[in-house]
């Protein structure tokens, strides 16, 4: 039977077996401690005397044999010391303190290692001196270990130990007191955080020491299962493992269950050792050398939750030359994901092929086990305290980078059993409904491509998080960014805002010509004419003949509507036309989709650049691209990076990151129209139609492994929705021959991460998706207040609004009655919706509507409050605190400084929630006002609104508090849901 731990079974360890012998006892004396004068050659005595205080008479001394590994590693320690810090100063004593463990020699890691496992059943430092523990007079370990207990017994006067042996250098001519005890002093540091870790944090990590480990090499050793003895679950997969790289399932296997990243590979070798089927056994059977590092159990870890978990799920004998590639370092290999991917598509096949319902459930069962563990494993390593990586040095990005690329190994492993075994086994689908290390995933892809280049907009957790799955993210972090120009053209864009599509009325804007060697002249068409067909209410288009453009009226025949944003350098007004190069670029993409009529509608040659008749343009834009027979969009990203001969997943991928579905005017645009196409570097084409028909045809004539009803599990125009929300928009709302009526939640997340160059267009974009909205009125509201005022009258016109319009944290209008109005609809993260039906009525004097309302016994001046400085989760935030009498629990009221337009003289008496009491929840959504302490007016009449001043919108947060300090506090009075007027 196999013994976990033995270090002779190590078939790859550097050390002879004479190096590995049992160090031989001393010669001692009647209390065990070793003479000067009887000891023997090659053995060297050590004592903490003079480096650590231990009261009454007692030492702590050792003679160890010098020619023992323990010894050898402990000498390696001090010269490490001595070389790194050859000044003995206070100093030294600091930087140690602070240095990473990464940094030290490896044979600190390599002590720790073999000192936990000698002593597998101290658990803490609170607990040492109370555990019983046989201690060997010729023991390194034993000696470090009881210099370390007394260290903690020491606590904070150790720090004098370090002043005493520098002030007394004279007594310690070689420095062998000060390093020992410099050695002592940072060993301690690691070996409580080791005991913490091990004791404690780990209990689903693959090392040997966590409990699920113990577990189930407890019952594998009872069980006698040797893992040298392979049995019918072990057997390999027929051929070679990995499919070919052009096999037709490969690109819909990564779309729809995920890519894998490549993975840092650290040398721990996987060949020659027996299949194991868990992870515990993996590593405990890897584990065996004397001379186990930090780093090396970091590269065990890595092992055990690639090959090891890859092993184990799949049953297969897997070699490193399957799945090991060069990485980017000229001698470092990684694990890659491109084989990895390659491997699972071949498993999943040979699996379908040969399914059986008894193995299968069996399988299963077994696979789901391995996947939780492998999960629970994966949140552990994202805590710093229980990292393993985190343990060996590595900083909190690299770990999380490593959580990352581990993580989408499990994902497409846990999509693939749901997809096998989920409609009989339950656990399945709730493997796939884990969030845990997504939040790794996330951020460590939004650093990976930001570093690559991509705009922070793009980039953010929040877009990438609202548009895509761990599937999505894991194929698009693998792409390229487009650079337009400059590759640090989007420095100045923060996660909130892409600077780079947004220009300034100041600016200076001209078009750019095709080629930047080209110097032709501008064309423009006939003012007159277009200024008349819109006097007639006519939508002006335009026919390029090669030399000049003609004016037609919309009626007279079909036309194509031209879709682009302003930063690929096309804007322009009817007055000042375009270059000719690029009308005549236009004109060949418009006869490719109507060679009769080759007409089109172009903003920057049909409308006029100010007036009545540019707002009359404007009026009358939504039925213009409603009108249109097609609508070809102009986007530089996707004329680049598409093309019909690349994968459909990145085309889609390219299209849902283009400046084009990042501006608000372009949402109206994609919605109205009847056919829809991009042009891509070979054409236009229409997106809608290709991606259906194209690689569904070919997988399902290629694979012969399901029927078409099956195969939409895998691919379908929903999986595409999700990572461009335009298609989804547009099957649930195109309806040329209907009028468009979306709700209001649906178009404002709709406009999240869409922006505009001018706060006071961003209404009248998206006006026609709303058509009780009078744009005229809108139009006519001009002036330096005009985007506030016509936000005012949009609400006006809207009448019921969401009643979360009132505690959503953004930037609020300042006009009177309307300080709780949202300044932007763009801003809002989200509406939630109220379960109740309800919504608020917007009236001229302010929002109406039933909310819940706490009185505070003493009113706040938000002034006077205490300030927690901006982070990158928080602005800056005041914080008032209050108790909540009848739950008698304490509350951190926090008010975003920057969307509060006056905090020098805002004062708030009451807190405006939307539920019903004060919950019991960590943190939630509210608003601070003024006026609850004044009463409600005319008597409290039934019907009658208390008329309450918004304030501003917080945070409401849970605090511990102690019950003898409630009385320190402000205090909240009990709850009571009324009628308001928010003014």
């Amino acid at each position: 039977m196999l013994s976990y731990g033995a270090p002779s079974l190590d078939p790859h360890s550097s050390g002879t077996r004479d190096q590995l012998h049992v160090p031989r006892e001393a010669p001692s004396d009647s209390r065990g401690v070793a003479s000067a004068t009887s000891i023997p050659p090659g053995w060297v005595q050590l004592s903490w005397a003079g480096v650590v205080n231990i009261p009454g008479p007692r030492t702590i001394d050792v003679v160890v044999d010098g020619t023992y590994f323990h010894y050898r590693h402990y000498e390696e320690c001090i010269s490490y010391l001595r070389r790194e810090y050859p000044v003995r100063s206070i100093t030294a004593w600091e930087n140690l303190k602070k240095r990473s463990v990464k940094d030290l020699h490896r044979s600190f890691g390599v002590l720790i290692n073999l000192m936990a496992d000698r002593h597998p059943g101290l658990n803490g430092s609170a607990e040492r001196s109370k555990t019983p523990v046989s201690y060997s007079p010729s023991n390194l370990l034993d000696f470090i270990y009881r210099g370390t207990l007394a260290v903690t017994l020491m606590a904070a006067d150790f720090s004098d130990v370090a002043y005493t042996l520098i002030g007394r250098s004279e007594e310690d001519p070689s420095g062998l007191r000060f390093y020992s005890a410099l050695f002592l002093y940072r060993i301690t540091l690691i070996w409580a955080a080791e005991y913490l870790m091990r004791s404690q944090l780990s209990l689903f990590t693959p090392m040997p020491w966590s409990d699920k480990s113990k577990e189930e090499l407890s019952m594998a050793e009872s069980a006698q299962l040797i893992p040298e003895l392979e049995t019918s679950h072990t057997r390999p997969l027929a051929g070679d493992v990995l499919c070919e790289e052009d096999h037709p399932m490969v690109s819909q296997f990564a779309l729809y269950f995920g890519f894998p990243l490549d993975v840092p590979w650290y040398d721990a070798r996987h060949d020659g050792y027996p299949f194991c089927s868990t992870l515990s056994c993996y590593a405990a059977v890897r584990r065996v050398s004397t001379d186990q590092s930090f780093l090396d159990d970091a590269a065990l870890w890595m092992s055990a939750m690639t090959f090891g978990l890859l092993e184990a799920v799949t049953r297969s004998r897997i070699s490193e030359s399957y799945l090991l590639a060069p990485g980017p370092s000229k001698d470092g290999l990684v694990i890659s994901g491109a084989r990895i991917l390659r491997f699972l598509v071949h498993w999943f096949c040979s699996l379908v092929y040969r399914r059986s319902n008894h193995c299968d459930l069996e399988h299963g069962r077994e696979v789901a086990q391995l996947l939780q563990r492998t999960l629970n494993a994966l949140d552990e390593e994202e805590n710093n305290v229980s990292s393993i990586f985190y343990r060996a040095g590595f900083d909190e990005d690299e770990v999380k980078d490593m959580v990352c690329a581990v993580a989408l190994i499990v994902v497409p492993l846990c999509r693939i059993a749901n997809f096998i075994w989920g409609e009989h086994l339950p656990e399945m689908r709730r493997l796939t409904d884990r969030r845990g290390s997504s939040a790794a995933v996330y951020l460590s892809c939004s650093n990976m491509m930001r570093r690559a280049g991509w705009c922070p907009t793009i980039a953010s957790i929040p877009s990438l998080g609202a548009l895509m799955d761990l599937p999505s993210i894991s194929n698009f972090c693998r792409l390229s960014p487009h650079i337009r120009g400059a590759v640090d053209e989007h420095k100045d864009c923060t996660p909130d805002a892409c600077t780079f599509y947004t220009f300034s009325p100041a600016a200076v804007y001209s078009p750019r010509h095709v080629h930047p060697s080209c110097h032709c002249g501008d064309v423009r068409p006939p003012l007159p004419e277009i200024e008349y067909l819109l006097s007639q209410d006519k939508i002006p288009i335009v026919v390029w003949d090669g030399a000049k453009l003609l004016v037609r009226s919309s009626s007279d025949c079909q036309y194509v509507s031209i879709s682009h944003v302003w930063a690929d350098r096309m804007g322009s007004t009817a007055e000042k036309g375009l270059p000719a190069c690029i009308v005549a670029r236009i004109a060949g993409l418009v006869e490719c989709l109507l060679p009769e009529s080759r007409a089109f509608w172009m903003d920057s040659l049909c409308v006029p650049s100010a007036g009545d008749l540019r707002r009359h343009a404007i009026n009358q834009m939504a039925q213009t691209y409603r009108a249109a027979s097609k609508v070809l969009v102009i986007d530089e990203t996707i004329r680049t990076e598409c093309s019909t001969l690349k994968p459909w997943w990145e085309n889609l991928f390219r299209i849902a990151m283009s400046g084009w579905v990042r501006r608000i005017w372009t949402l109206q645009e994609g919605i109205l129209a009847r056919e829809l196409y991009f042009e891509f570097f070979d054409g236009p084409v229409r997106v809608e139609e290709e991606l259906v028909l194209r690689e569904q045809k070919r997988v399902l004539e290629n694979s012969g492994l399901w029927n078409s009803g099956q195969i939409s599990k895998l691919m379908t125009l929903q999986t595409f929705a999700v990572i461009v929300p335009m298609l989804n928009l547009r099957q649930r709302y195109q309806r040329p021959d209907t009028v468009l009526q979306m709700p209001l939640n649906e178009i404002i997340q709709s406009l999240r991460f869409r922006s505009t160059s001018h706060a006071e267009d961003e209404l009248i974009a998206i006006s026609c998706l709303l058509p009780h909205i009078d744009l005229n009125a809108l139009l006519s509201i001009r002036g330096p207040e005009a985007a506030q005022k016509r936000m005012k009258a949009f609400l006006l016109n809207l009448g019921d609004i969401p009643k979360t319009f009132a505690v959503i944290s953004l930037p609020r209008l300042t006009l009177p009655g309307f300080t709780w109005a949202p300044r932007s609809l763009a801003d809002i993260e989200r509406v939630q919706q109220d379960t109740s039906g309800e919504v608020a009525l917007c009236t001229k004097e302010g929002l109406l509507a039933e909310y819940t309302i706490l009185k505070l016994n003493q009113p706040f001046l938000v002034a006077d409050l205490p300030v927690k400085k901006k982070t990158e989760s928080t602005g800056t935030v005041a914080i008032a605190q209050a108790v909540y009498a009848p739950l008698k629990m304490g509350y951190n009221i926090m008010l975003d400084l920057e969307v509060l337009p006056s905090p020098d003289d805002a004062v708030f008496d009451g807190l405006l929630l939307m539920q019903e009491t004060l919950v019991v929840e960590q943190v939630f959504g509210g608003a601070v006002v003024w006026g609850v302490g004044l009463g409600p007016e005319d008597g409290d009449l039934e019907g009658t609104p208390q008329r309450l001043t918004y304030v501003a919108p917080c945070i409401v947060q849970r605090m511990d508090l102690p019950p003898c300090n409630a009385e320190d506090y402000a205090t909240l009075e009990e709850a009571s849901t009324r009628l308001v007027l928010l003014t």
